[in-house]
């Protein structure tokens, strides 16, 4: 199965601020905090590029364990709950999601609960036939952006509460002023707009407005913010809760390059409360993929295009935050402060070589002992990158197609066809050979195909030297690849992934436009007998 790319959405109002213009020395800048609007019914749709973070997560299982779903809220490094909270209110929820999250460098320490049921006139009345599950429903009929009322306080609590067994956790306790007691912190109940009770399998969400607080940063004060949602499901024989933390704050200013003003735009794109952590990446045998997430710097960001949130070699203006950025193919060193309110930038004086690769068009990320990296180039112009060892991270390979052949004009022989066959039509051909040109036709692209592919860890190494220019191998051809997940003695998972020349693992693919078309496979025995057919499903 080939995965695709995931995209998370969010929103920030923008506003351009501080010019700090920059010689051949380096220069510091201040980036001003800037919050995101309080509620998503303030959202701009233009703006998500601003939201997108990987968030922290806390989940907890009723009835028989999920297989997939960590009961755990907080990593191996963080304290218990109890550890950080001594003191609790009392809960509607007979089991109130508790969780810790790390914030600066502090932990703090909060529980989601259900929410109370909302007082009803005396002289009110029941309606003759109406079911509990309206009752319920009623309940959750809260006023727009009203916050709770604190613990015995008003109508909202009291004695006459009781244990709910409803499964909701649309109430939020978060121990704000971080000294251990959630009953001196005022409840934050969730948007109305943004509660959806009842759907298929008891399907839960909440989204809580904006939580400003003040965190600590090695030993200094920082204003943050937050956004907290909550999704869960109940089943016949379980049920389950997840929480996402995200920001709710970015940092942003302005630079000149080279008599370039650029904008900057920093997120906190793991949800920690710093902004100046480094994508690390695993070491040789430590398994695929990338390891805890880095920050984000974003240059020159334009809130009405398309942005690819997570995928930084397919974003035109995202960059891993690194002791070094590139930024219009000229290298600077660059230190941000770990509150993000300051941001040095200086031209970088390391040696460099050059790399080529045989794409048309390319984004790709490599990392090596100087940092994270992004190079943008294609056939036609070498790319610079600092001497060293390099290895690659992950790319996005573009191809954009001319206007379709008429049918009048042919090749004049079959060796003049394959010179006019891109990079990707092979790949074309093996993934959608219906689609593929016919008698020495050229493919049709009304629109541009894309591949994006992440090298798995321990990829191997590219000497980049000083002055030279190398080959930095990745892309086509690429070459189908079932892998089989053995469940049990009777079951098997398959598993169809497109592996490029240098290991590379396909995450997403689009030919003209569009996604391809699944795979026919079929499995026979030893004798040639066929065992089973089916199809690969994308995605």
């Amino acid at each position: 199965m080939i995965a695709s790319s995931r995209s998370v959405f969010g929103s920030i109002a923008v506003a351009a601020v501080l010019i700090c213009p920059l010689a051949a020395r380096g220069e510091t800048c201040t980036l001003e905090l800037k919050r995101l609007p309080p509620t998503r019914s303030r959202i701009s749709s233009s703006d998500y590029v601003f939201r997108a973070a990987y968030p922290q997560r806390f989940s907890m299982e009723l009835g028989e364990r999920l297989r997939g779903i960590r009961p755990s809220s907080a990593g191996p490094e963080e304290p218990k709950f109890s550890a950080v909270i001594k003191k609790e209110p009392k809960y509607l929820s007979k089991q109130p999601l508790r969780g810790v999250a790390r914030l600066g460098s502090q932990t703090f320490g909060f529980a989601l609960d259900a929410l109370p049921p909302k007082p009803k006139d005396k002289s009110e009345t029941k309606k003759q036939g109406e079911s509990d599950a309206s009752a319920a429903s009623d309940q959750e009929a809260r006023p727009q952006g009203k916050r709770a009322k604190a613990p015995g306080k008003g109508p909202d609590s009291g004695p006459e509460q009781k244990t709910s067994d409803s499964f909701g956790f649309g109430r939020l306790h978060f121990d704000l002023n971080h000294n251990g007691d959630l009953t001196d912190d005022q409840p934050i109940d969730a948007e109305p707009s943004q509660r959806y009770v009842g759907l298929p399998t008891d399907f839960q969400f909440y989204e809580f407005p904006r939580v400003d607080l003040t965190i600590e940063i090695d030993g200094a004060k920082a204003d943050y913010a937050f956004f907290l949602s909550v999704n869960s499901q109940t089943f016949p024989e379980f049920s389950y809760v997840t929480a996402s933390l995200t920001p709710g704050v970015c940092r942003e200013g302005r630079v000149t390059l080279d008599g370039k003003s650029h904008r900057l735009v920093l997120i906190d794109f793991n949800s920690n409360g710093r902004f100046d952590d480094q994508l690390k990446v695993p070491e040789e045998g430590a398994g695929p993929g990338i390891g805890p997430f880095g920050d984000m710097l974003l240059v020159d960001p334009h809130p009405g295009k398309p942005d690819r949130y997570y995928d930084v070699a397919g974003s035109a203006c995202r960059h891993h935050v690194s002791r070094i950025v590139n930024i219009d193919g000229r290298f600077y060193d660059l230190k941000i402060a770990p509150a993000g309110d300051k941001l040095s930038i200086t031209p970088s004086k390391v040696a460099l070589g050059k790399v080529t690769n045989p794409a048309e068009q390319f984004r790709a990320v490599v990392y090596g002992d100087q940092g994270v990296l992004k190079l943008v180039g294609g056939k036609a112009t070498p790319v610079e990158l600092p001497a060293g060892q390099w290895r690659l991270l992950d790319y996005t390979i573009e191809e954009f197609g001319a206007e379709p052949a008429k049918e009048s004009k042919k090749p004049e022989s079959e060796k003049a066809a394959k010179r006019k066959r891109s990079l990707l039509d092979a790949l074309v051909e093996a993934v959608m050979p219906s689609r593929a040109g016919v008698e020495g036709e050229s493919l049709p692209r009304e629109r541009f195909s894309t591949v994006s592919a992440r090298a798995g860890a321990g990829s191997k190494p590219v000497t980049v030297v000083a002055g030279r220019t190398v080959v930095f191998p990745f892309g086509p051809p690429y070459k189908p690849v079932v892998t089989v997940d053995d469940f049990s003695g009777r079951q098997a998972a398959l598993h169809l992934s497109m592996i490029g020349c240098a290991g590379e693992s396909c995450t997403d693919m689009r030919i003209n436009g569009r996604l391809p078309d699944a795979a026919d496979f079929t499995i026979t025995d030893p004798k040639g007998e066929v065992v089973h057919q089916g199809r690969f499903p994308y995605g």
